[in-house]
């Protein structure tokens, strides 16, 4: 069977049994959600492009990255999966063929920005070990090294989307289980993997902070403001790994109980909507941390929206570094 005639039979067994009313509401909580997304992520960008004391620090590249790739989330993702889920609800017309190679690279954009964002919450936690045991030359830390670091998050998030368009070319006898389930082992291998890099990185800064030898004055301040930066950032990767812990949830479930619940039934669908909410808020969740705990981020935003004086002028009164 094609992929065109696949999709449309799928369809027609989807949409018999889903009525408008189960479908219309989750696609305005999607469309809702990814607006939030782009609008709280866009201002995010604006403040930390605007405070130079920002651009100065090296760790703020990684968090700029990680929001950039929120909003990528929010503009493609989420428009990609509100296209797909309107298709399910035979809201409007949608096909999928794995001999094209458009359709292919769409399927791709489904996901690679979640795959990048983990990836960056690693590297950031590595490089809060790096603050925590090596303050004094993390402090004067090159700031090419960043920039070679984000390249391999996105070459990492790029080779496991180009493996699972590899694995939906292969021509499998059974091509909807076989790749399915490698596809499922990839996920959830990558999630664990990225979940266990920030148990251990963390770990190894909570141990340094309570066990560790007191410092002297001079070097007591970059300490603490790295410390404060440290908690912030295991939040951002805490209410991340969160958002993201129902969808590895749902796939186990699909895995090791592919009948529980029925694929073709409304409490499927329902269910696959709520994981869906849950994993595409993964990229609106960090712009309301830095709101609740950076009152620099506050101040900045503050400016931003209500007007005033120049931000640079402001802000040299209150570094974010000082004011987490």
């Amino acid at each position: 069977m094609s992929g065109s005639n696949r999709n449309a039979t799928n369809k027609a067994e989807v949409s018999s049994l889903l009525a408008s009313s189960d479908c219309i509401p989750w696609i305005v909580v999607l469309i809702s959600e990814c607006v939030a997304i782009v609008v709280l992520n866009l201002i995010t960008i604006a403040v930390f492009m605007t405070q130079r004391q920002m651009q100065s620090r090296g760790t703020y590249i990684l968090i700029l990255n990680l929001t950039m790739t929120d909003l990528l989330a929010g503009v493609i993702s989420g428009s990609l999966q509100i296209e797909r889920i309107g298709e399910q609800c035979n809201s409007w017309e949608y096909t999928f063929d794995v001999s094209s190679w458009a359709d292919l690279i769409k399927f791709a954009f489904l996901h690679i920005f979640s795959f990048a964002s983990l990836a960056n919450l690693a590297v950031i936690s590595v490089e809060r070990v790096h603050a925590t045991y090596r303050p004094s030359r993390h402090l004067f830390m090159n700031r090419r090294v960043y920039y070679v670091t984000i390249a391999i998050i996105w070459l990492i998030a790029i080779i496991r989307e180009a493996l699972q368009i590899a694995l939906i070319k292969m021509p499998f006898q059974d091509r909807g289980k076989i790749p399915l389930v490698i596809n499922s082992a990839l996920y959830i291998a990558y999630y664990l993997l990225v979940f266990l890099v920030v148990c251990i990185c963390y770990t190894s800064i909570f141990i340094k902070v309570r066990f560790g030898r007191r410092m002297n004055r001079l070097d007591n301040g970059v300490v603490m403001r790295e410390r404060k930066l440290s908690a912030i950032l295991f939040a951002v990767t805490v209410a991340s790994l969160i958002t993201l812990l129902p969808v590895i949830t749902y796939i186990c479930l699909r895995l090791f109980h592919p009948d529980f619940p029925s694929p073709k039934s409304p409490v499927n669908f329902h269910l696959r909507m709520f994981v869906l909410t849950c994993f595409i808020s993964n990229s609106l969740v960090n712009p309301i941390i830095y709101a609740m705990r950076m009152q620099g981020f506050r101040t900045g935003v503050r400016y931003l929206l209500c007007g005033g004086a120049p931000a640079d002028a402001n802000m040299a009164a209150i570094p974010l570094s000082e004011n987490l």
